[in-house]
């Protein structure tokens, strides 16, 4: 096997990857990896001797996912994403649609090609004397 490592190809990805040894030696690495991580590439995560995906909330709030795919002869390889922001923006918009869908003023959302209903708060619905379903699809401009 050839270990030829372009560390520029490497650090043009977004996600961090970590390449061990069977003892848990960092052979090959990242500047996404590095950031994630910190400089001393430490791994807070245990049990990661198989193939397999994992999620860690770290101390500081961010949000690590890793996935391990065992390297036989090698040791393992792991590609880390951070999926803070992430996490955060499907948390506020379970928020929103919760605000929404609770509220008592009439709320609905038109596409802004079709101009047809894509989706509508009970309070919409009950103003014109439907369900919610059956406002879906129908064009804005029939309310």
């Amino acid at each position: 096997m050839c270990m030829m490592w372009n560390q520029p190809v490497l650090d043009s990805v977004s996600e961090g990857i970590l390449l061990t040894n069977q003892d848990g030696k960092a052979l090959a690495y990242n500047s996404a990896a590095l950031t994630m991580l910190g400089a001393t590439l430490a791994l807070e995560w245990e049990g990661h001797a198989r193939e397999d995906r994992q999620v860690l909330e770290r101390r500081d709030g961010s949000v690590i996912e890793r996935f391990t795919k065992p390297l036989v002869g090698i040791g393992q390889l792991y590609v880390l994403r951070d999926v803070t922001e992430e996490r955060r923006a499907n948390a506020a918009l379970l928020d929103l649609k919760h605000i929404i869908a609770t509220m008592r003023q009439g709320f609905a959302t038109v596409s802004h090609t079709s101009v047809k209903i894509e989706s509508v708060n009970l309070a919409m619905a009950g103003l014109h004397g439907y369900n919610a379903e059956e406002l879906i699809g129908v064009p804005a401009v029939n309310l």
